[in-house]
């Protein structure tokens, strides 16, 4: 490899530094005087299994005070904190936003749903040993989508794997290999367009056809959140830890979902906040007393809209250390468009007009649009500050051995 030598005046170097040298503090502080300290949200964690254990003794009344400490140490960790890792620090504020409504879930609206309780459990959690009520609320705290307990959500996940452990770590395997394979090409693609680089262009500087491009991020991310899952399942079940019907494919059937907004959400998409948000949404409708009809359906539609809002906001506040995050104001916007789904398909049935292929296919088209427009809206902002710049990588295989670069970035 040549070396290139540029020659450049005094001034302008030491000018250059200085600002380097100011930025490169800012970044570090990023307006927090306290350090990010990621072992915080373990310690969220390991209060939230304590208080799920000791939620199930029979001496449970103070259990509103493990709340309090763990919402305390979110708010802490979100809004007091940061560290020069912006895109990091962003996901780590969600996972922490929703350690507060998953903790409010199974501590103050525990009374508001039917017992918790692991398919198979032969034991009120109330009998248990110390230590079994810890591990129960371990087994509890590891299943967002609470696979394995008495409130699973069947109709919204896919069938259990049913093979045999070997079977199933071969498959995973593959499946791993040709999800990095998509991960590894839509990063690609990605880092070709400028609108997605950090300071890059708008989306309506370059057109509005532009935006159908964000489903080349979907893809890229759901992809990478595959990787992640199908690792884990490979790593526990071969440990022994799970069997291969504990993992259940992350996502749905976007073939057979995907032609409505509310099956990408209700279905295709992940359903790893579905229960913190419909408890939520269950437990206000009961607070109001409102009774079963179209209202009260819509109003819980909005709620856990608002509520997965609020969620992802925690992330970009955590990435611009500032309040003009759009996340809430996406996700209640995703309550509307299938609001208005609901109302034309409710037209589109009363004139015969659904249930054809022509009806699935304009519906994957409408599906398409929204997307293409609600997304970028959200996300421009995010990508301008880096979000997939400086987001998690991996080694391109695609590049690697076309060019020999294994670590390509932005052109």
């Amino acid at each position: 490899m040549c070396q290139i030598e540029i020659w450049v005046p005094k001034e302008v170097l030491l000018t250059t530094l200085k600002k380097d040298h100011l930025s490169s503090a800012s970044t570090m502080a990023r307006g927090k005087a306290n350090e990010l300290n990621q072992s915080l949200s373990l310690l969220i964690f390991a209060l939230q299994i304590v208080a799920c254990a000791h939620g199930g003794s029979k001496n449970a009344q103070f259990n509103w005070a493990f709340f309090i400490l763990i919402a305390s140490l979110c708010t802490y960790h979100i809004f007091f904190t940061a560290s020069n890792d912006a895109v990091s620090d962003s996901s780590s504020a969600m996972n922490v936003a929703n350690f507060i409504f998953t903790a409010s879930d199974f501590i103050l609206l525990r009374n508001w749903q039917p017992e918790l309780r692991q398919i198979g459990q032969r034991r009120p959690t109330s009998e248990m040993s110390v230590w079994e009520r810890l591990k129960w609320g371990f087994n509890l705290s590891v299943t967002p989508r609470t696979l394995g307990w008495s409130s699973e959500p069947t109709s919204y996940i896919r069938p259990k794997p049913t093979s045999g452990r070997v079977a199933f770590i071969v498959s995973q395997l593959a499946w791993i290999f040709f999800y990095y394979i998509i991960f590894d090409a839509t990063s690609m693609i990605t880092l070709s367009i400028p609108i997605y680089g950090k300071g890059g262009p708008t989306f309506a500087e370059y057109g509005w056809i532009w935006r159908a491009t964000i489903w080349n991020h979907v893809l890229n991310t759901y992809t990478l959140l595959s990787i992640i899952y199908s690792s884990a399942s490979v790593g526990t079940v071969a440990l022994g830890l799970y069997q291969p019907g504990d993992w259940p494919h992350i996502f749905g059937y976007f073939s057979r979902d995907g032609y409505t907004v509310r099956g990408m959400w209700g279905r295709v998409w992940h359903q790893m906040l579905r229960k913190p948000v419909t408890s939520h949404a269950n437990a206000l409708t009961e607070i109001l007393g409102l009774p079963k009809s179209k209202f009260t359906a819509y109003f819980q539609l909005y709620v856990s809209f608002f509520i997965s809002g609020l969620i992802h906001f925690a992330g970009d506040y955590m990435l611009h250390q500032d309040w003009a995050g759009r996340a809430v104001s996406f996700f209640v916007l995703q309550a509307v468009g299938i609001t208005l789904e609901d109302m034309v398909n409710a037209i589109a049935k009363r004139a015969g007009l659904t249930g054809s292929p022509l009806a699935k296919f304009m519906g994957f088209c409408w599906v398409i649009i929204w997307f293409s427009f609600s997304l970028p809206w959200w996300l421009e902002r995010n990508f301008h500050a880096g979000s997939f710049d400086e987001g998690p990588r991996l080694p391109s295989l695609i590049m690697g051995l076309w060019k020999g670069d294994w670590t390509p970035s932005r052109m």
